[in-house]
C-alpha cells in the first residue's frame, strides 16, 4: 500500500509506502524465513521540472521469527532502519515517460542483520 502527496505549485512531493512480505519454506532445508514488514518513505521538491531532489529511508521489522530445523538461534527477528539523499530525473524517450532514480541509505539500529550502506540505481518506464 502506497500514498503520495505532490504539490504542483511548489513541486513538494512525499511518499510512503508500506510492504509486507510472507515467506514460505525452504524444502531443501527445512528453513522458513519469518514474515517482514518494511516501510518506505520520501520526501522531495522538483527542483525544475524534471529533476527532483530529496531524502529518502525506510524500516524493515521482521514480524514472525525464522522457523524450521535451520533455526537454531532462537526467537529472532531482524530490524535495520536506513536514510539518506536520492534524485530523480524524469525524461521521454519516444512517448515514453522514463524516470532514473538514485538512493543512498545509511543504515542504523540493526538488530540479527548486517549494517551498512545502500546504494541504488532503478529506471522505470511508464507505458
Amino acid at each position: 500500500f502506497g500514498i503520495t502527496y505532490f504539490d504542483p505549485k511548489t513541486g513538494f512531493e512525499i511518499s510512503a509506502a508500506g510492504i509486507y512480505v510472507m515467506s514460505d519454506e525452504n524444502t531443501a532445508t527445512q528453513y522458513r524465513s519469518g514474515n517482514l514488514f518494511q516501510f518506505d518513505y520520501s520526501v522531495g521538491k522538483f527542483l525544475v521540472p524534471h529533476f527532483k531532489l530529496g531524502l529518502g529511508g525506510f524500516l524493515q521489522q521482521q514480524a514472525k521469527a525464522d522457523s524450521g530445523t535451520g533455526a537454531i538461534f532462537g526467537d529472532r527477528k531482524l530490524r535495520v532502519a536506513g536514510i539518506g539523499p536520492m534524485a530523480a530525473f524524469t525524461f521521454v524517450l519516444g512517448n515514453v515517460p522514463v524516470t532514473v532514480m538514485a538512493k543512498y541509505y545509511r543504515e542504523f539500529g540493526a538488530q540479527n542483520t548486517t549494517q551498512g550502506e545502500t546504494r541504488s540505481l532503478s529506471i522505470r518506464a511508464k507505458f
